[in-house]
């Protein structure tokens, strides 16, 4: 089981760390926009993370830290989950 905290921060790379037992990985990806109509939420974030159907992995837990009025595209929330699991 997989323990992972990912960060959004404004005019920040987006961050995902993960951690398995007594390994750590940390992955970063694009830095956010200012949301112009729909900012993401926590739960946009942890639905694209939790998708791990296609690995071995899973997140036990799994801590999200948002801040307000930001978007990205979900592509690459995707793609930085997939980054850190290669891994």
């Amino acid at each position: 089981m997989l323990k992972g905290t990912f960060i959004l921060e404004k005019g920040k790379p987006i961050q995902l760390s993960v951690t398995n037992q007594n390994h750590q990985i940390k992955v970063f990806g694009e830095i956010p926009q200012t949301a112009k109509t729909h900012p993401l939420s926590k739960e946009d974030i942890e639905k694209q993370l939790r998708k791990t159907q296609d690995t071995p992995f899973s997140f036990s837990l799994l801590e999200i830290h948002v801040e307000d009025h930001l978007f990205l595209p979900i592509q690459a929330i995707k793609e930085l989950r997939r980054r850190a699991l290669q891994q």
